[in-house]
């Protein structure tokens, strides 16, 4: 044992993960008193987890996991001199765009374990959204196909499927006649490197009516067609 400067005592040498007794004494005139004894369990290092990974990231957002539930997390901007300040949550968010973030781990400590050494991964967030683009503009369309193009000079794609598929030549073929289609658009954008931009409001755009002529012309050249082939047999 040693004493300290501020009239406490040091206990050193001991073991790991054993409970002690300690009493305390006092002499006055003689007589000596003793307290009851007070029993004290050396708590037991821990390894640090492994380091979380990341699972989403946006440019405002940073989700991780890490190998057990076990964990608490801090995140600071790489550089800082903040204060770690540790929670259970493994999201981040209303964070910088195109910022490195340091995403700390550690397990805390409890009754048995002292609280561990963190370990750190470095995430950066992505570019920001450009934004909400505006509703496509037709160009151009018949009986079959539609042709849109963009409401601004940035560069945009397009969809006629809620946005299943995309489109950069705004040229849709293949369609019914006189069938209404819903048009949205939305700004390029690199994946894994840019949050994608907000989906424009729906513009309903609705091919031509086939004319008589061209349709008796049609069926005619199809029937043309099939007596050739009955000939040929």
């Amino acid at each position: 044992t040693s004493s300290l400067a501020d009239g406490s005592t040091k206990f050193g040498n001991l073991v790991a993960g054993a409970s002690y007794e300690i009493t305390a004494k006092i002499v006055v005139a003689g007589i000596e008193f003793k307290s009851e004894p007070a029993k004290a369990t050396l708590k037991l290092a821990q390894n640090s987890p492994a380091a979380p990974i990341p699972t989403k990231v946006t440019g405002s957002s940073i989700e991780v996991k890490a190998a057990d539930n076990a964990v608490v997390y801090a995140c600071v901007v790489k550089g800082s001199a903040e204060e770690l300040v540790w929670v259970e949550e493994n999201v981040f968010e209303d964070l910088a765009s195109e910022t490195t973030y340091v995403i700390y781990a550690k397990y805390p400590a409890n009754d048995t374990y002292l609280e561990s050494a963190p370990v750190y991964i470095e995430v950066t967030t992505l570019k920001a959204s450009a934004g909400i683009a505006p509703q496509p503009v037709l160009l151009d369309k018949n009986s079959t196909s539609i042709k849109v193009g963009a409401g601004d000079d940035k560069a945009t794609e397009f969809s006629i499927d809620g946005g299943k598929t995309w489109n950069k030549t705004g040229l849709f073929t293949g369609l019914t006649e006189n069938t209404k289609y819903d048009f949205v658009a939305r700004y390029v954008f690199e994946e894994g490197k840019q949050d994608p931009s907000g989906i424009s409001e729906t513009r309903e755009l609705t091919t031509k009516l086939q004319s008589t002529s061209a349709h008796s012309q049609s069926q005619q050249t199809a029937r043309f067609m099939q007596r050739a082939h009955s000939a040929s047999a």
